[in-house]
């Protein structure tokens, strides 16, 4: 038929075991997260990011490198190949940053590691990495 564009509906199954609450502060600052990493404003998502209580060995050095991981997690959901290409161009943008904190003799002895996390967080990227594989093949 002209009208069906997405063929066969298959039902499926929502798993309410994976919902969280966040309070107003915490899905506000997602929110302008989300906005500023789409906008390019690298400041704006760094701020958003302390808000929400997301802080690694790196993040007062280089803020700008949290507000990259957050741009790639929430970047839009591709086929397979862009996505592994993606992947590479981020992993060796990680690399040459690596390499040019040794040079420069700034690199954090343990590397980079987490100082906090917010427990909600793992629900927000729980749910986006499964969002995205539905996309991708959609």
């Amino acid at each position: 038929s002209g009208g069906d564009l997405l063929g066969t509906i298959v039902p499926g199954l929502l798993d309410f075991g994976m919902t969280v609450r966040i309070n107003e502060t915490k899905r506000r600052a997602y929110c302008v997260l989300i906005i500023a990493l789409f906008e390019g404003d690298f400041v704006t998502a760094g701020n958003a990011l302390q808000v929400l209580g997301y802080k690694n060995n790196q993040s007062e050095r280089a803020p700008e490198r949290d507000a990259e991981f957050f741009e790639y997690l929430f970047r839009d959901a591709n086929p397979r190949g862009v996505s592994q290409k993606e992947a590479k161009e981020f992993t060796e943008k990680r690399e040459q940053q690596k390499k040019e904190d040794i040079a420069n003799n700034v690199r954090e002895k343990e590397g980079r590691s987490m100082k906090e996390l917010p427990e909600d967080f793992i629900f927000l990227s729980r749910v986006v990495g499964l969002l995205r594989g539905l996309t991708a093949e959609l």
